[in-house]
């Protein structure tokens, strides 16, 4: 490894980021953060010291390493990517050219969709709420998510559309967004163990679920990994995957569901009681 002299971060994400409700995966001037780290390092990965180039690069490191909410791995890992097609063998020895590569922890983001046509929304039928179970096939682990279309939210992302921000962040971590006619709401990512892992979504009264969708997130774009009705797959085996494959030098997984309203009845919209409990801290 390097020794870097940090200097000042772009103009752009200084500005950016001082924005309320600012998240990494929605600033769209990373090319910036990249001509910088270009310039600091002189053209060269910090890790192994080979020559780099904007568009043969990844940005590492922009989230803290510790886990947020405790779950799942803290740190990630190092893995040493080996190509195969170096392979040599003299005198019954192997010997592969291989390369270190920092694979964060896995981290998951679920999306929840829902119209803002006042069919959909309606605030007489009470705030629509929705729970996530994400299950780890090995371990056999669930892990729990959710996410409610209070009126405020509501009110407030379409506030936050209509200015700068774009983006409204309620009290629980959620955030909400505004896409065309669909309010979309995002649980805060959890970290989680590697392994494979199916996300559902527990059946509401009143809504029922048309779409899901996996996949990845990552300087690349958008990866599809599986599609379903109530549920998806997802694997963050991330230390596992070779170059090319789907998912790798992803910055993080992210399952989508769409619904629709089904019941219009004059009842409680869904028997789902979701408790919040207060984790003490560790002494």
């Amino acid at each position: 490894m390097i020794y870097i002299k940090k200097g000042a971060e772009p103009k752009s994400l200084k500005e950016y980021r001082s924005q309320p409700n600012a998240t990494y995966e929605d600033f769209r001037d990373k090319d910036d953060i990249r001509e910088a780290l270009l310039k600091e390092q002189g053209c060269l990965c910090a890790y192994c010291m080979s020559r780099i180039s904007k568009d043969k690069m990844k940005i590492e490191h922009w989230i803290s390493q510790k886990s947020e909410d405790g779950d799942g791995e803290e740190k990630g890992s190092w893995v040493l990517q080996w190509d195969a097609e170096t392979q040599k063998i003299e005198q019954s020895d192997v010997t592969f050219t291989g390369t270190w590569r920092y694979v964060p922890a896995p981290r998951l983001v679920i999306e929840k969709s829902i119209s803002l046509q006042s069919d959909q929304l309606t605030e007489a039928h009470g705030a629509p709420c929705f729970l996530f179970r994400i299950t780890g096939a090995s371990s056999g682990k669930v892990w729990y998510r959710s996410v409610s279309f209070r009126s405020d939210s509501v009110a407030k992302a379409k506030t936050a559309a209509d200015g700068s921000e774009k983006i409204y962040r309620d009290q629980d971590g959620n955030t909400f967004r505004i896409d065309g006619d669909v309010l979309r709401a995002s649980c805060p990512a959890i970290r989680l163990p590697e392994d494979d892992y199916l996300v559902e979504e527990l059946d509401p009264l009143r809504f029922r679920a048309v779409q899901s969708e996996s996949g990845y997130v990552g300087d690349f774009g958008w990866q599809q990994a599986d599609t379903g009705a109530d549920s998806a797959k997802i694997s963050l085996r991330l230390s596992q995957l070779r170059p090319g494959e789907e998912g790798y030098d992803a910055s993080y997984a992210k399952v989508s569901f769409k619904n629709e309203k089904i019941d219009w009845s004059r009842c409680s919209h869904t028997d789902l009681i979701i408790n919040m409990l207060k984790k003490e801290a560790k002494r």
